[in-house]
């Protein structure tokens, strides 16, 4: 097991675009934990966490831990996408690999963009 591992990251350190691409994840993902983590606050109000145009009220609201989740989101994220694209360079589809990394950056900005509109209705910016 631990010689398994030990090749599948030197062929990730061998092929250089896929291990900037993973560095580029990785530091996507902790930057992404580090601004969700770093813009919520505790309080004792109730936030707007969640809008829908049907019901009567279209703004619900819940406690502010709810938020919380966002960051293990992001953790989520980072050990998933990252351990997905080490086993596809394990089973020899290191082209598919390389699409996966793009399409993980892409998913990233919109995290960004997601939990920046979330924050600004939770805390009413």
């Amino acid at each position: 097991m631990k010689q398994q591992a030990r090749t599948i990251i030197q062929q990730i350190f061998s092929d250089r675009p896929l291990s900037l691409l993973l560095l580029g994840i990785i530091l996507g993902g902790v930057a992404y934990i580090v601004y969700v983590a770093v813009n919520l606050s505790a309080s004792d109000l109730q936030l707007a966490i969640r809008y829908t145009s049907f019901g009567d009220t279209h703004f619900y609201r819940d406690k502010w831990w709810y938020l919380l989740s966002f960051i293990g989101f992001g953790i989520l994220f980072l050990v998933a996408h990252v351990g997905l694209t080490a086993k596809l360079v394990a089973v020899d589809l290191k082209q598919l690999a390389h699409a996966f990394g793009w399409l993980s950056i892409l998913l990233l900005v919109l995290m960004f963009a997601y939990t920046y509109s979330v924050l600004g209705i939770a805390y009413l910016n």
